[in-house]
């Protein structure tokens, strides 16, 4: 890795947007290693990864020559995993206490069959996490398992209509390729 000198952070910090290239160039892989090692998604580290280099953007201001900018920039990597790694606990405490009170509802209301139906659906939920990009997984289970639609999905995760759809055909074709998916298509 190569370090950045002082007269290129100080034409950062004016705004210079060749200065900023060059600090991504001298540390994205190094970020976004830090990230893939801590998540091993590819998806994640390159979104983790830009969300680093868009806020170093936002806050160049802040920085200090003398201290360099790969500090700087290691410091932002790691609230922004943290962040994430909160995120990602939140969502799966969410759908941990879905699945359980839903798979309690299922054997009052519908007993033994309703209650295998959706544990069922929670090792497909599982093994979606696997084959799918988070986001897409997400989408997923929020289309065919929640029953919500492309508007209901765009507004909860803030995204338009047309994602939610591009996703969906993204995630039936990874099914399908891998087969056995049938009947949530």
């Amino acid at each position: 890795m190569k370090k950045v000198d002082a007269a290129t952070i100080h034409e950062l910090r004016k705004g210079n947007e060749r200065a900023f290239n060059t600090v991504i160039d001298a540390y994205y892989k190094s970020i976004w290693l830090y990230f893939h090692k801590n998540t091993n998604r590819h998806e994640i580290a390159d979104e983790l990864s830009n969300d680093t280099f868009n806020r170093l953007w936002k806050y160049r201001r802040n920085l200090d020559a003398e201290q360099g900018v790969e500090a700087y920039l290691r410091r932002i990597a790691h609230s922004i995993l943290q962040d994430w790694l909160k995120e990602m606990e939140k969502e799966k405490k969410q759908m941990a206490g879905y699945s359980q009170d839903r798979l309690k509802d299922d054997y009052e209301v519908g007993g033994e069959d309703a209650l295998h139906a959706r544990m069922d659906l929670t090792i497909l939920v599982d093994k979606l996490g696997v084959v799918l990009p988070e986001k897409r997984c997400r989408i997923f289970v929020m289309s065919r398992i929640l029953g919500m639609n492309y508007e209901e999905i765009a507004q909860e995760l803030s995204i338009s209509k047309a994602t939610v759809r591009n996703q969906l055909i993204k995630a039936k074709k990874t099914m399908a390729a891998l087969g056995g998916f049938g009947r949530f298509l």
